[in-house]
């Protein structure tokens, strides 16, 4: 398969190169209808390029705002930024944020925080861990602005989360056990 993809980036090369050709004879000649020859030729060129942006967008290759969210979903705790992980993969924060925000209808600092937030609602759920200890392993750096995003986003504090997840694991457990 390499091998045929090769040979078709060889051979839209080459037909490349001789529309280009044709192109430099007819704008050196300038005989007589060059102007839409050139405009002929410099049409098949366009439509050769935009085939092969196309083709190259439909690979099976991650976009960028694919290869952005998997860094995230692999590492949610890391100190994650447009900018860092724009880095990772040599593009612009600003480009990224635009392309994330185009395929997933998020922002990709929302979808960090959303991330973020579901794995705390599952340690807070089936861990004895320290709230402190969650908002550390989850990626916030102080436990207060944990504690605000958690309410603001789930509506409960952690504390009352874990109080309520547990409470519901407690009666499946005993509901199982009167069965």
């Amino acid at each position: 398969d390499s091998y045929s993809q090769d040979y078709l980036l060889l051979e839209q090369n080459s037909i490349i190169q001789e529309l280009m050709a044709h192109i430099v004879r007819e704008l050196s000649r300038r005989k007589w209808g060059y102007n839409t020859v050139v405009k002929a030729e410099l049409t098949s060129l366009m439509v050769l390029l935009l085939r092969s942006i196309r083709k190259n967008a439909n690979s099976n290759k991650p976009t960028y705002a694919q290869q952005a969210k998997q860094l995230m979903d692999a590492a949610p705790a890391e100190a994650w930024t447009p900018s860092t992980l724009a880095r990772q993969l040599n593009i612009s924060a600003s480009y990224l944020m635009h392309l994330f925000h185009a395929e997933y209808s998020v922002t990709l600092m929302k979808y960090l925080e959303r991330i973020r937030l579901e794995l705390a609602k599952r340690l807070l759920s089936d861990t004895q861990d320290s709230i402190l200890s969650i908002s550390s392993d989850v990626g916030f750096s102080t436990l207060q602005h944990f504690s605000y995003v958690f309410k603001k986003n789930i509506g409960i504090s952690p504390t009352q989360y874990r109080k309520i997840s547990q409470e519901i694991i407690y009666k499946t457990v005993d509901l199982a056990e009167n069965d």
